[in-house]
């Protein structure tokens, strides 16, 4: 007989402290007061939608083999027996689950043994400890052990009440041109794009090499109508910017907002296809264009891409533009690659590490000063990073670049900039 248990809702909480390794523990002891033979297999640590195989050792013929996977609580992943059809439909349905509040716990009394389990994550990313028992019989549940990850029933959420309309969408485009065009953005002039019965629509922009933000905007249909605010109503407007030619994703908005975000910055002249869901049907949507050029001191060596990449990441991050050519290149693959650099004493640098090839599930840039340490604030992203530091009395420093993905290739430029970088005007 195949069994898997999977595990419920959180009610109350540990301390935020608490680790990982201490709540494997609880579930090592009560295993083992239950009279199961408990190890504990090394703990691993997943990036999201990363796959992992996790082997588990030989059960004695006749007993029951239960294995307990805890990470974070918000560490979402499934497990399945190797060799089990990935069809959640197919008939040895037990033999996968999915992890709730960060747990799951799955066994087998019966039929062939357990030897590998096939572990993806789901969303997010993170340690996670594996308790495996062997026993005459089935141990306590996890929901008994665990009962801070999965009793009882959550409380229903307070009603928010009604969402007060929304202002006029030109006032909203004026204050997000206002807000580049203090960031140094040109801004194009507006375009407006009708919705189809359905509230979906398309449109152009014209994409010169450079930085581009493009924002959507649509009416409130309560305001229009005269309406008094419903709870039940909420403007979300999605969207997608493609490159025409050949249907590359360029930046999508996903987000429950009512206004549609997207951003891009590319490295050579392009046609946007812009798509877009969610507006009011046959309402005009007012669209907003925001582009910033391309510093004219990143290097070509990787190309006009990475060149979009690397200014995509100052900007995201209001670094300066380079005043100078970089005093430094170097280039690296998939893993974490040191990279020893000269600099001058009292001066102050930016670094900025794009993916030249490859697919990227992120890319982190670190810099280290004698003791002093300096990390890129908005952590790994998909295909760039930059860190700015100084380097006061010190005549060299470290750079690390942390990339992740497959068959991956990237670049970085180490360029030195006056003081004052992270207020000056790109």
């Amino acid at each position: 007989m195949l069994c898997g248990f999977l595990v419920g809702a959180v009610v109350a909480a540990r301390p935020a402290h608490a680790d990982l390794r201490d709540i494997a523990s609880r579930v090592q002891d009560e295993w083992q007061r239950a009279g199961a033979r408990v190890t504990r297999s090394p703990t691993r640590f997943v990036y999201e939608d990363e796959t992992a195989t996790f082997a588990v050792s030989a059960a004695p013929e006749g007993g029951c083999t239960t294995v307990a996977m805890v990470g974070a609580r918000g560490l979402s992943f499934h497990v399945k027996v190797s060799g089990t059809d990935d069809d959640p439909l197919a008939p040895d349905e037990g033999a996968r689950a999915s992890s709730v509040a960060g747990v799951v716990q799955m066994g087998r009394c019966e039929g062939p043994p357990i030897k590998r389990l096939i572990v993806t994550s789901d969303a997010g990313r993170g340690a996670i400890e594996i308790v495996v028992a062997h026993s005459r019989s089935p141990v306590p549940p996890l929901r008994t052990v665990l009962p801070e990850r999965t009793g009882g029933v959550a409380p229903p959420s307070a009603e928010p009440g009604a969402l007060p309309p929304l202002l006029p969408p030109a006032h909203r485009a004026e204050v997000a041109e206002g807000r580049a065009r203090r960031d140094g953005a040109k801004i194009a002039s507006r375009d407006g794009w009708v919705a189809g019965g359905d509230g979906n629509g398309e449109g152009s922009v014209a994409l010169d090499a450079g930085c581009h933000r493009v924002e959507l905007f649509a009416a409130d249909p309560r305001a229009a109508a005269g309406t008094a605010p419903s709870r039940r109503f909420r403007l979300d407007i999605d969207g997608e910017l493609r490159d025409d030619e050949d249907d590359t994703m360029l930046a999508r908005d996903r987000t429950d907002a009512p206004d549609a975000h997207l951003e891009a910055c590319i490295g050579k002249e392009t046609e946007g296809a812009v798509v877009f869901s969610g507006a009011p049907p046959g309402s005009t949507v007012l669209v907003t264009h925001a582009s910033w050029p391309i510093p004219k001191n990143l290097p070509w060596a990787w190309g006009a891409e990475a060149r979009g990449k690397m200014a995509g990441a100052l900007l995201a991050r209001h670094l300066a533009s380079p005043p100078e050519p970089a005093v430094t290149l170097a280039q690296g693959s998939t893993g974490t690659t040191v990279v020893p650099v000269e600099v001058e004493p009292g001066g102050c640098y930016v670094a900025v590490a794009a993916v030249t090839q490859g697919h990227a599930r992120g890319v982190g840039v670190r810099a280290m000063v004698g003791a002093r340490q300096s990390t890129d604030e908005r952590g790994i992203n998909d295909e760039a990073g930059a860190v700015a530091f100084c380097a006061r009395e010190q005549s060299r420093a470290r750079l690390e670049v942390d990339a992740r993905g497959t068959a991956l290739a990237w670049g970085l430029a180490l360029f030195r900039i006056d003081g004052g970088i992270w207020g000056a005007a790109r």
